[in-house]
């Protein structure tokens, strides 16, 4: 759905952010060479811990952001990278280059930690999409005028678009399903 999403709006640049894993960076930063891909690396400010036989160690989590020029690019990194909102690693993609991090302090399994928490510029028009837990779905964002009514929304998607839910309200086929 996402793909389809994506590929029938045709537009770009596109702006693909992720956290890998720290020991994929290297991985990560070769496909995107040998694909042409242009990318950006940064270290957010938090610290993660991970584990192996040496014991435990902290980390600053990498976060990639590609620069999605064509469809083909687009096809390939999806494939490449979608693996990670479905293990719930930070993913979103935006139709303009307008994500940072700035570091603040949240509650994670009742304890304060320090996290990177993202934020999106959204002076000018704007639209850009967050995934779900365990990559099952998107939130679309947009102050773009084409997104603004639900009817121009649903214009705007993929022929064949199925819609079980729009924001907390149910649908049953063409039936709004109140509370």
């Amino acid at each position: 759905m996402l793909r389809d999403f994506l590929f029938s709006q045709n537009k770009y640049p596109l702006f693909i952010s992720f956290i890998v894993y720290e020991d994929q960076t290297d991985e990560y930063i070769t496909f995107f060479k040998e694909n042409k891909i242009d990318f950006t690396l940064n270290h957010l400010q938090e610290k993660r811990t991970s584990y192996d036989v040496f014991g435990k160690r902290q980390y600053h989590p990498p976060c990639f952001t590609v620069n999605i020029k064509d469809s083909n690019s687009l096809a390939l990194i999806l494939n490449e990278t979608f693996w990670l909102p479905a293990k719930n690693e930070f993913y979103s993609i935006s139709f303009s280059d307008n994500l940072m991090f700035e570091l603040g302090e949240v509650i994670e399994w009742g304890r304060k930690r320090k996290r990177s928490i993202p934020i999106f510029k959204t002076k000018g028009e704007t639209t850009f999409i967050t995934i779900f837990h365990d990559g099952a779905g998107f939130y679309l964002f947009s102050n773009d005028e084409k997104y603004f009514t639900l009817d121009k929304f649903i214009f705007n998607l993929p022929r064949g678009t199925v819609i079980t839910q729009i924001n907390d309200t149910l649908v049953n086929g063409d039936i709004l399903e109140e509370d």
